[in-house]
């Protein structure tokens, strides 16, 4: 009878516990001979191997396994220990010990596994590398390894495994001698050859011999696919994010071209790494910081690299400059940039696909090293300044427009027709996702400038231009937003990208008086207000809630003039047009009294009220159209009657009811005349102001932050009524 094929899929019922007694059982057959039947220790070594494949194996599951195949005498069958170790999966970081054992079993003697296990479980470690608990176990061993080096059959993977380890300090005058002299004794081998040239790249001058030749990428990972599947097993399981982008922040980037993802190999060649080859004994390079603590110990020996240029790439030597900080290190590295910038001058988007993504590489790297500098470099300022006005708009779009938003404050004229000016022209005209691209490039210009200005003072310095130009960047914006508004008004993105723009313009560090309140257009304010979107909404009038913190801290700072004391310097006219857009907010959500103008009534409480600049005429027509319908039309925009918010108030309504537990339930629109009359009906029984602080809360709760932000902000008597009423008004918990 023939053989039952095993079965290659997943038991859903193999739990942690089943696979920790599996590979116990194996580690039994193992240890005592013929203990277990050899087809059960085959069929949980398969269990074992299709469940890692899957979900990985954990700590304890690895090291018994380790253990297994480690320990001699081993009682399974060769191809039952290799299969063992191929499925040696991790679930999370490879521990200490494990690597230990390996290193410990390898070499020759009666109690060490075979020279196939051997080599199976060092090519195993070369594979976990990358996710190994502390790869400075592996340094700390490094004279054991170097010391195997004469084992044929290990050599290949020894070497691979040395030139991931091996430091400056790791390349001694002996270990240099021992090498050439195993070259001279068995010949060429590319693995041996490899290994010489890393040690030359260390002390390029102590080594006269050519190296010999390997072949390229002879160090690259065994199994990239095995690997692979390695970092989304774990990162399924929350362990590691090691595949993620990005590189230590204090540790230079060995990766050695053959290790290296393709993208990687392009960055190499776009970019010079971090290299030392001046180095004597003595010297303290970059590449043997390991850790913060490493730079921080020694900040002040570290020899620069060859190529300041590196610092592109390498957070590490970026960190070193920002720490040590020197004209000649920045020169050096603009000086190597104007050269790269120059031939960059000719890509667009008719060339070649590798052009185009070296282009791509060299500015996200540059733009990595502006973020850190918070400066444009010299030679990166001219080359976009010229660069802007051959682009097409379109490649690269979001590299150019965040590195164009570093540019520093000169004159505003400059800044216009240099700049915003080349590129309003290309993506106004393009479609929305340019527009929105360049809502966002005016929000980072801001930013920038609001970071870099953050620190300095009008009081200590001359920064009247520098608040002249501000002034009239965030006016022109709110024009070049009147624009998109009229012709994308139906675009969420555009909406979004409009509102960011103003919630950074809102929350500038006023306390500075560099910073000037330059306040939205009157159509786009009121037009939010109307729009019929309640976030929207919501984040306008959050927005003009900091405009007023804003004008608060203005009027609390000391001023020499006593005519502008009250208004903070701002002359009255503006800041009685901003309280204008308070009021009729106000107005129309809170005391149904929708499109009311300064003086409109005898008895007027609307001092400066704009009546939402909606002509009378108008008015009049809309207010007869609304009595027509049984309506007051200066209610119609309240919390209860409102297109936007009446669902949502009649929902925080119901759950006031229910958590009173009413029997008497109101229908309708809530108004203070029908809570009053409910009251006496057995319902609910609160005022109208009470209700209507319930739904402000409610709508709080639901991320509609903006409007008790406003509304507390604005009237003093709300947050007064709001501290005697505590929790009053809650939904009951």
């Amino acid at each position: 009878m023939a053989p039952t094929a095993r079965p290659r899929y997943e038991d859903p019922h193999l739990y942690a516990e089943d696979i920790l007694e599996l590979a116990e059982k194996v580690q039994r057959a193992a240890t005592v001979r013929k203990s277990i039947a050899k087809a059960e220790v085959e069929n949980a070594v398969d269990r074992i191997t299709q469940n890692a494949e899957i979900r990985g194996l954990l700590p304890d599951v690895l090291e018994i396994l380790v253990d297994t195949v480690t320990t001699m005498p081993c009682y399974i069958d060769q191809p039952s220990a290799t299969r063992i170790i191929k499925g040696l999966i991790p679930r999370k970081k490879v521990q200490d010990t494990i690597a230990i054992k390996i290193i410990g079993c390898l070499g020759n003697g009666p109690r060490k596994p075979s020279s196939a296990i051997q080599v199976a479980l060092l090519r195993w470690l070369v594979m976990v590398y990358d996710v190994l608990e502390n790869p400075g176990t592996l340094s700390r061993m490094y004279s054991i390894l170097f010391n195997l080096l004469d084992m044929m059959s290990l050599r290949s993977h020894l070497c691979h495994l040395l030139s991931l380890i091996t430091k400056r300090s790791s390349v001694k005058p002996f270990r240099i001698q021992a090498l050439l002299e195993l070259k001279r004794s068995i010949g060429e081998e590319h693995c041996l050859n490899a290994l010489i040239h890393i040690y030359k790249t260390y002390y390029p001058d102590v080594i006269i011999d050519d190296p010999g030749i390997f072949r390229k990428g002879i160090f690259s990972h065994p199994d990239p696919e095995w690997i692979q599947n390695v970092f989304t097993i774990q990162q399924s399981h929350a362990a590691l994010d090691l595949q993620q982008p990005g590189k230590s922040a204090f540790k230079v980037d060995t990766t050695t071209e053959g290790q290296a993802s393709k993208r990687r190999r392009i960055e190499l060649a776009v970019i010079p790494r971090v290299s030392t080859y001046q180095a004597v004994e003595s010297s303290v390079t970059l590449e043997e910081v390991q850790s913060a603590q490493d730079l921080v110990a020694k900040l002040y020996k570290l020899e620069l690299p060859n190529q300041l240029a590196a610092a592109l790439d390498s957070p590490v030597l970026q960190r070193l400059l920002l720490l040590r900080p020197s004209d000649t290190s920045v020169d050096r590295i603009d000086n190597w940039l104007s050269a790269k910038l120059g031939d960059a001058m000719r890509v667009s988007s008719s060339s070649s696909s590798g052009t185009i993504t070296r282009f791509g590489i060299l500015l996200s790297k540059i733009l990595d090293y502006t973020r850190m500098s918070r400066t444009l470099l010299p030679s990166l300022e001219e080359f976009l300044r010229k660069y802007i006005h051959v682009w097409d708009g379109k490649l690269h779009r979001d590299l150019i427009l965040e590195l164009l938003s570093f540019v520093p404050l000169t004159s505003y004229d400059d800044l216009s027709s240099n700049y915003l000016a080349p590129v309003e022209h290309l993506l106004l005209k393009s479609d929305e996702t340019a527009a929105v691209a360049l809502l966002r490039f005016y929000t980072a210009f801001l930013r920038n400038w609001a970071i870099q200005y953050a620190e300095k003072s009008p009081d200590t310095e001359d920064l009247t231009e520098e608040t002249n130009i501000i002034r009239k960047f965030v006016k022109h914006v709110g024009q070049v937003c009147l624009q998109l508004q009229h012709t994308l008004k139906e675009s969420a993105i555009m909406i979004d990208g409009i509102l960011s723009f103003y919630e950074s313009a809102s929350s500038l560090p006023w306390d500075n008086s560099l910073f000037y309140i330059e306040l939205p257009p009157d159509p786009l304010v009121y037009w939010f207000v109307f729009v019929g979107d309640a976030m929207a909404l919501s984040r306008i009038c959050g927005i003009l809630s900091s405009y007023k913190t804003g004008f608060d801290i203005a009027i609390q700072r000391k001023s020499n003039d006593i005519n502008v004391i009250e208004t903070g310097g701002y002359p009255q006219s503006h800041v009685t047009h901003f309280n204008g857009f308070l009021m009729d907010i106000c107005n129309c959500l809170w005391r149904s009294r929708a499109f009311m103008r300064q003086g409109a009534e005898p008895s007027s409480q609307d001092p400066a009220a704009l009546g939402c600049n909606i002509p009378e005429p108008v008015t009049e027509q809309l207010s007869q159209a609304a009595q027509s319908r049984g309506e007051q039309l200066r209610s119609l925009f309240s919390f209860s009657h409102s297109p936007i918010f009446g669902n949502l108030a009649a929902e925080c309504f119901r759950s006031l009811e229910e958590a009173q537990g009413v029997k008497k339930r109101h229908s309708g629109p809530v108004t203070q005349p029908s809570l009053k009359a409910l009251g006496t009906m057995g319902g609910v029984k609160m005022s109208h102001l009470e209700y209507r602080i319930a739904v402000l809360k409610d709508l709080q709760e639901k991320g509609l932050m903006g409007m008790g932000e406003f509304m507390y902000n604005t009237m003093i008597s709300l947050r007064t009524a709001r501290a005697s009423l505590g929790g009053a008004t809650g939904k009951g918990k």
